[in-house]
């Protein structure tokens, strides 16, 4: 199982408020030790930002979709 903001929030000793906004960058909410210990526990953790949630909360996405019309050869579906 992955590791959630839950879990570094747990072992860096704060909220899971704190760590979202150590990771927004929002330095004005938080010490400078409070991100060294959120920093150090994402690192310890191996935590990876769960994409898809975040685009779930924030309704935008950076995705871009493509259609092509069927055409006559194999070039696209290479």
């Amino acid at each position: 199982m992955s590791v959630t903001i839950k879990d570094v929030a747990k072992a860096a000793g704060v909220s899971t408020a704190t760590v979202s906004r150590v990771f927004s960058g929002k330095d004005f909410f938080y010490s400078e030790k409070t991100e060294k210990k959120v920093k150090k526990a994402i690192r310890d953790l191996g935590y990876r930002k769960n994409t898809a949630a975040v685009e779930l909360v924030t309704m935008k996405s950076k995705v871009i979709a493509v259609i092509l019309p069927d055409t006559k050869t194999t070039f696209s579906n290479s």
